[in-house]
């Protein structure tokens, strides 16, 4: 329209749409075909159509006389018959009165010979239509019949109209917007494309990219997952494609109930403007596009009706809240996407986003920079608490600390500037369990009260249970619960319904008695031996046994460590606990695939521990990747660390990472030392990766790393957090999280019980414990014997190679049996047993033979059959492979006159040895050596 209005041909002029005061991140609304050959696409931000014009004529002045372009032209005719001319384009304002102006007039056309019951407006220049009952009235096809329409709407208009033509109103918007905008038009402009179900598999079912179709659903009549396009087939993973639920958690899977809810215009509009997060990372690999889970949608809406008054009894008083959302489940993203809206959506003057520690502020600003660049809205950091004042006067999102917050307020008192308490500012705190009964969060509440909103983001919210130390507020009430701090509970996402979503992983734990007392029984024993002893207690040795014998393990523990029975000492404690984690890290990290944390109290055992970890990995041949981190402390502190340790600590970090670090420097000193180490930590595995890091507090929250598949605990403190470091979803290879308690057994299993109790979880039989090392073993054990039942000898398998039930029966088992016998090898506890799994290794290997010859012509992906380093040993068995076989020949072969030969046993052996090999999946090499077998005579 804005090319016929200025009289230019749409099909040659370079032209956008965009509004150009919203600045350079403003979406364009159109853009004609012309400037889209030089790679702007349909609905670009306008930098993007900047940077792409620029880098077009970058390499057009490469080719130009003297590197100088000589003048400018919108028109794509004109820049193809003169190479020297620059690309310019022109930016047209949206007119929304003249569109729909013009929208009417293409509409009257249509009601000429569509009914209007059958015409569907779509958006302001989109339209379905109905033509299957008009076709035999006009004698027409479907592509006459558009090319009618499209004609008269041509010569009325001077718009060029493109149809798509489908059996479905799917394949009419796919056969648009992905083949007829494509094609070549006609003399006119006009391009029409025709769709049905079986040209649609053969020319667009490999069709890339896939960001062309913005695939986000997958859908049968019983189940529904929606998914963020990846970038390529390849990077699809079915753990992050997530069912819709409605606002109980409850999954919607009626395909009619989806459509309702998910597909129907404005929530699919929602879906992908919205509820998407471009993310934008430093690493190119990294950069994908993410949609929020439901419950992340329903929280930022409850925060949004929040913040104006506009939801259930809050009497249309903007009011501030709590979003509990379990520790795992995104709530970056929530926070984020909650900052956005507030900034751009309501009319805030700032948008605050608050956490407690310094290394966390860098972070996720990092990461509020990453998801914003393709927003409307600025992300600024605050590296000073002047930089935060100046911070607090502009619009946008503003990253900071809770303590420079404080001492902006502070000073703020000591000055009299009070013109911030007339802003409308909104304060969004993560991890706010944290600040609940600090001073500084009630403050500066105080200092803000008359027009700032706060909202606290927490995965364990404080309650009375917790039996906080509260602070009285000026009403002399008592703070020191989350929601008597920030407001209402506004939205709830517990650590049940994460396991249930499969959005986090169950915790595996274990609980290590280091020796400090032999066992329950021996404590019993010795407690009734000091119960008789005690003369307050008065009770003979017989009647303390009976006693004694009435308390549980819990109970018992807890009386012998109050008179000293056992007691846990660091010099001891210390080097049990590393030789129990060395000797066996080889098979908990599955092979250094994955990486753990050590957690311990108080900073001086961080440091006896990565001692320790140095004394003993110096005796090995192969040791692993230790590092450790704690609060430095500022320069002045008295407990901060001496420099010469600190510069040890960096000079044994380099050896392994090639990275240098130089103690008390700004730049690259201890604040670069941890930043790397945190990146690095999280960043997958490789040679210079770290196997395991050493922390008191630190990395305990607001640290994802879907890597780390075991926590080391000695600590009784902060379990859920801590324990939540290792429930990140990674896939197959990793079924749950693993802690191994290190201290006080029964007193660590009451605190964690009652912690997933209080979070909405609890007991054995919670859905955060994952099924027991026996249990797992015993589903093992029943999968494999009905996979033996199948195929009761698996070097057998050419017995269902024309058997195609067979076949599927037994792949569907071996399947079974695998996945189950994967989960069993990821127990710290695994141990291969022959009786208790009810198979060999040797015989587990034939059927994985069995499995790979039985497959190899199937169309479904091959399944990941995982070999766990030093788990599984085989003494005397060499690896048969074919290099071994080949090699085996040359040893028992001769020449004789120039002809190899080979003795009849020596054949019998490498025949055995090639019959093995094709029992282990490789059927093909099996068969060529031995054709080549058959050039060697008998000698």
């Amino acid at each position: 329209m804005e090319c016929v209005e200025r009289g230019l041909d749409p099909l040659t002029t370079c032209l956008v749409v965009a509004d150009e005061s919203r600045t350079e991140k403003t979406i364009c609304l159109a853009a004609t075909p012309a400037i889209k050959k030089y790679g702007v696409p349909g609905r670009a931000r306008l930098f993007e159509v900047v940077q792409k014009i620029k880098f077009a004529n970058g390499g057009r002045r490469c080719f130009s006389p003297g590197g100088k372009l000589l003048g400018e032209s919108c028109d794509a005719e004109e820049l193809e018959k003169n190479p020297n001319l620059a690309i310019s384009y022109i930016v047209a304002s949206p007119r929304m009165t003249l569109y729909m102006e013009y929208s009417a007039r293409v509409y009257s056309v249509y009601l000429r010979y569509i009914a209007q019951e059958d015409i569907h407006c779509y958006s302001i220049d989109e339209v379905f239509i109905n033509a299957e009952p008009y076709l035999a009235t006009y004698k027409m096809t479907a592509h006459e019949l558009a090319m009618k329409m499209v004609r008269e709407v041509l010569e009325e208009t001077g718009i060029t109209a493109t149809a798509g033509i489908g059996t479905n109103m799917y394949l009419a918007k796919i056969a648009m917007d992905i083949v007829a905008k494509h094609m070549p038009p006609d003399k006119d402009g006009v391009r029409i494309a025709e769709l049905d179900e079986m040209s649609y598999r053969q020319k667009l079912w490999a069709h890339t990219p896939l960001t062309d179709f913005w695939r986000m659903v997958i859908c049968s009549p019983i189940e529904m997952r929606y998914f963020a396009t990846p970038k390529s087939k390849d990077r699809f993973n079915l753990s992050f494609a997530f069912h819709w639920t409605d606002k109980e958690n409850n999954p919607v899977n009626n395909w009619e109930c989806v459509v309702d809810n998910f597909l129907r215009v404005p929530m699919a509009h929602q879906i992908i403007g919205d509820y998407l997060v471009i993310y934008a990372a430093e690493n190119q690999e990294d950069r994908c596009h993410l949609l929020m889970r439901p419950y992340q949608v329903y929280a930022l809406q409850a925060v949004e009706l929040a913040s104006i008054g506009h939801d259930e009894g809050s009497g249309g008083i903007a009011h501030g809240g709590v979003v509990w959302h379990t520790t795992g489940s995104g709530k970056t993203i929530t926070s984020f996407k909650t900052a956005l809206f507030l900034s751009t959506r309501v009319d805030f003057d700032k948008i605050v986003f608050m956490v407690d520690r310094r290394e966390l502020d860098s972070n996720t600003s990092k990461r509020f920079k990453e998801y914003a660049k393709y927003e409307p809205v600025t992300v600024d950091d605050s590296p000073s608490t002047y930089a935060l004042s100046k911070k607090f006067k502009e619009p946008g999102i503003v990253v900071t600390t809770t303590f420079k917050v404080h001492n902006l307020v502070k000073k703020l008192i000591e000055t009299g500037d009070e013109r911030l308490k007339e802003k409308r500012i909104v304060f969004i705190i993560d991890e706010a369990h944290r600040t609940t009964v600090g001073d500084m969060m009630v403050d500066i509440k105080k200092f803000f009260q008359k027009k700032g909103l706060f909202y606290g983001f927490t995965g364990t919210p404080l309650f009375d249970e917790n039996h906080a130390k509260g602070k009285v507020n000026k009403e002399s009430e008592v703070i020191m619960t989350t929601e008597r701090l920030f407001g209402p509970l506004l939205h709830k996402y517990t650590i049940d319904e994460a396991i249930a979503d499969k959005n986090v992983l169950s915790f595996h734990v274990k609980y290590i008695n280091t020796s400090e007392f032999k066992g329950y029984e021996d404590l019993r024993d010795k407690l009734a031996e000091a119960l008789a002893a005690d003369k307050e207690a008065g009770c003979k040795i017989n009647e303390a046994e009976e006693i004694v014998a009435g308390w549980d393990d819990l109970k018992v523990e807890q009386e012998a460590e109050k008179r000293k029975l056992f007691v846990y000492q660091d010099e001891t404690h210390i080097p049990r606990v590393v030789e129990h984690i060395l000797s066996n890290w080889e098979a908990q990290s599955q092979g250094k695939f994955f990486n753990a944390i050590l957690t311990v109290a108080y900073k001086k055992r961080v440091l006896a521990y990565y001692k320790e970890f140095k004394k003993q990995l110096a005796k090995q041949d192969n040791p692993i990747h230790v590092a450790m981190t704690i609060s430095f402390g500022n320069p002045n502190s008295p407990d901060r660390l001496e420099k010469e340790f600190v510069e040890e600590m960096f000079a044994d970090y380099e050896k392994f990472t090639n990275v240098s670090f130089t103690a008390g420097d700004q730049k690259r000193g201890e604040d670069a030392y941890y930043e790397d180490l945190t990146e690095r930590g999280g960043s997958g595995r490789g040679y210079r990766n770290i196997d395991l890091i050493i922390v008191a507090d630190q990395m305990l929250t607001g640290w994802d790393d879907k890597y780390l598949n075991t926590l080391y605990n000695d600590r009784l403190q902060g379990l859920i957090q801590a324990y939540s470091r290792t429930n990140r979803v990674l896939g197959s290879r990793k079924e749950f999280g693993t802690i191994i308690n290190y201290m006080r057994p029964k007193e660590s299993e009451r605190a964690v019980n009652d912690a997933l109790s209080l979070y909405d979880s609890g007991g054995q039989n919670s859905p955060a414990y994952v099924g027991t090392y026996d249990v797992a073993v015993e589903k093992l054990k029943a999968r494999v014997e009905k996979m033996r039942s199948v195929l009761p000898n698996p070097t057998e398998w050419q017995t269902l190679e024309k058997d195609e039930e067979g076949t599927k029966a037994f792949l569907k088992v071996f399947k079974a049996a695998s996945s189950q016998k994967h989960k069993v090898e990821q127990y710290y506890e695994f141990l291969w047993d022959d009786d208790r799994f009810g198979i060999t290794q040797d015989m587990w290997l034939n059927y994985v033979g069995a499995y790979k010859n039985l497959r190899p012509d199937s169309n479904e992906p091959e399944m990941e059959i995982i070999s766990l380093p030093g788990r599984l040993k085989i003494v005397g068995t060499a690896e048969i492979t074919a290099a071994y076989i080949i090699e085996l020949v040359g040893k028992k072969t001769k020449t004789v006159d120039g002809v190899r030969v080979i003795d009849e046993e020596s054949m019998r052996i490498i025949l055995e040895k090639i019959h093995q090999l094709s029992n282990r999946g490789e059927k093909r090499q099996a068969e060529i050596l031995t054709e080549f077998l058959g050039d060697i005579k008998d000698g």
